[in-house]
């Protein structure tokens, strides 16, 4: 097991106890040093594993281990309450001989397990319980059909029957002697989304007191922090309260076009703040790759994340995470997760209109499930383009996954605090967190945005302020006015412009783009472009596959043709099928 999650560099340390009965194993980086892995106390009565970070209580990494060990003697599981951080951990306790699986508040590391005839295998990669030869590769078709619907799997469920995922905030307790399981969860987010009743002025200042925390708490003081800088609002929201210190040195980095307009805008922002920023630039052609290049990228995606996150976007994660640490950088701040902040922007669960309201206060699942569903061509998406068992379930499963979900949280919430939950525990948990593992595979990645004390505030916030990046523009006028004076590379206007300014400056430039004349920094155009009709077919239709029994090779074929014409957008739902296809024979078919 511990060999499917290591990798060239990382640092490996293992547990077993003298009866071989018990083994634990923990593979990392090795970039930060948090000490010996697995730790055991000097009575050997508690022993820790940890993936992820501690944010609070503050200590030296290299000793975080021994601080939990502690906290837990004292105080049993409940001092699971006072943690702030983005964790997997693992305590096995001797003297009750019971094992405990936790992890952090928002699901932001993923823990799989297993249980057969009093066996416990637990993994953050589903790989590794694979690899145990522990547990049966039995597909479960109704996971499969909500992969392929939604590009996620509402819920614990994943694509294998004898695999769950630990819920957010979620607590399992085994008993080594008696084989018996219980899962449980310390918090839960549906009991804290209940509307603040103070004040707005009350609220932003303490979203900008927490989010600078957030920053704070992140920066490492024995690495260069890489501020990881977009020509956007979230990055530039972490600029403006980011502080190279002799305690913290904080360097700004962005990949972006030779030509792009990014690169003015970062160098701007960075020179506003004052730290040094570093441009690395690759030509177009870089993104023009053979389709077995492409391939192997999109393979790499497909095995850091178990096949659970469904994107067109999975070869662009890991090309950016090979130049990242072809870079040598250790430690990067990201901008990821600021849509919680702004649910006009919220991808699939943008709230932009009262209708948008309505709808999620009336008919809350058709909404949601329109939303998921739509980016992946539901006009071609049908039961009649699979076979067998998963065109029995494709039509109705998802739906009703989905209903389950929203059926636990309370109906007289606001319609935005319903969206906040979906965001936080299936858009985010979903599919940032796995894009975020395809980086984590490379180098220490970590996110402001998703600080729980930040996370806390902005859900009871109200909508008004959640909308038109009223809380970016809060937090960086508070700490750096002057870096809402710099304009952005998507319009090339001010972040909060004139009437005047969108008059004369983001509309010529609007009617220019759509006519060619300027270039767009978009790293995904050229991906798509690269997967062509070609590199889908050679996957779907190669007999191997078909053969499976997934899809309809009629369906299959109808598909490519009209993905050839170019009249449709189906580059995310062949991508989609694609990924199921090169999961199976990843993760399965070498078994």
């Amino acid at each position: 097991m511990l060999n499917a999650l290591s990798r060239p560099g990382y640092k490996v340390g293992q547990y077993a106890d003298e009866s071989g009965t018990i083994a634990l194993g923990c593979a990392d980086l090795g970039i930060v040093d948090r000490g010996i892995h697995p730790y055991s106390t000097p009575d050997r009565s508690v022993t820790v594993c940890l993936y992820g970070d501690i944010y609070s209580p503050r200590t030296d990494p290299a000793t975080t281990l021994a601080v939990l060990a502690k906290a837990y003697r004292d105080k049993g599981p409940a001092f699971l309450n006072d943690l702030v951080g983005e964790f997997f951990l693992v305590i096995l306790d001797h003297g009750q001989h019971r094992l405990i699986l936790a992890n952090d508040r928002y699901g932001r590391r993923p823990v799989y397990y297993s249980t057969h005839d009093g066996q416990l295998v637990f993994s953050s990669e589903i790989k590794a319980l694979l690899a145990s030869g522990a547990i049966r590769p039995d597909v479960d078709p109704e996971a499969l059909a909500d992969v392929l619907t939604f590009g996620l799997i509402p819920g614990e469920r994943t694509l294998l029957r004898q695999v769950q995922m630990l819920p957010p905030a979620g607590l399992l307790e085994f008993d080594l002697r008696s084989g018996e399981l219980a899962t449980s969860r310390y918090w839960d987010l549906r009991l804290h989304l209940q509307p603040s009743a103070e004040s707005e002025a009350v609220l932003l200042d303490r979203l900008t007191e927490t989010f600078s925390t957030a920053v704070e708490r992140r920066l490492s003081p024995s690495h260069v922090n890489w501020l990881s800088l977009s020509a956007g609002m979230d990055s530039r929201t972490i600029a403006s309260v980011i502080n190279s210190t002799p305690n913290a040195t904080v360097k700004a980095i962005t990949l972006g076009f030779k030509g792009g307009y990014e690169r003015k805008v970062t160098s701007a922002v960075a020179a506003t703040i004052g730290v040094e920023h570093s441009f690395h630039a690759f030509d177009e052609s870089q993104f023009t790759q053979s389709e077995s290049e492409h391939m192997d990228l999109v393979r790499e995606a497909v095995a850091l994340t178990d096949g659970m996150r469904g994107t067109a976007s999975s070869a662009l994660t890991a090309y950016s995470a090979r130049q990242n640490r072809r870079l040598g950088l250790d430690v990067m701040i990201t901008g990821h997760g600021g849509e919680i902040a702004k649910l006009d922007e919220a991808y699939n669960f943008a709230i932009n209109t009262p209708d948008d309201l309505h709808r999620i206060r009336t008919q809350p699942v058709d909404w949601t499930y329109n939303r998921l569903f739509r980016p992946n061509a539901p006009r071609f998406n049908t039961p009649s383009l699979y076979s067998g068992g998963l065109a029995q379930v494709f039509a109705d499963a998802p739906r009703h996954h989905l209903q389950t979900i929203i059926e636990q949280v309370d109906a007289n919430l606001p319609p935005e605090q319903l969206v906040s939950f979906l965001f936080l525990n299936e858009l985010f948990r979903k599919r940032a967190v796995y894009a975020l593992a395809v980086q984590r595979a490379r180098v220490e990645i970590r996110v402001p945005f998703y600080d729980d004390d930040f996370l806390a505030t902005v859900v009871t916030t109200p909508l008004s302020l959640r909308t038109g990046y009223k809380i970016h523009r809060y937090i960086i006028k508070r700490y750096r006015p002057e870096l809402l004076e710099i304009v952005l590379s998507e319009t090339r206007m001010r972040p909060f412009p004139s009437a005047a300014e969108r008059l004369f400056r983001g509309l010529p430039y609007k009617l220019a783009t759509r006519l060619g004349l300027f270039k767009r920094d978009v790293p995904e155009h050229y991906f798509a472009a690269n997967a062509d009709t070609n590199f889908f077919r050679s996957i779907l239709q190669d007999p191997m596959t078909l053969d499976r029994g997934y899809f309809n090779p009629r369906g299959i074929s109808s598909l490519l043709d009209e993905h050839a014409r170019g009249r449709h957008s189906l580059n995310t739902l062949l991508h989609l099928l694609t990924i199921v296809e090169l999961w199976h024979r990843d993760f399965l078919d070498t078994r």
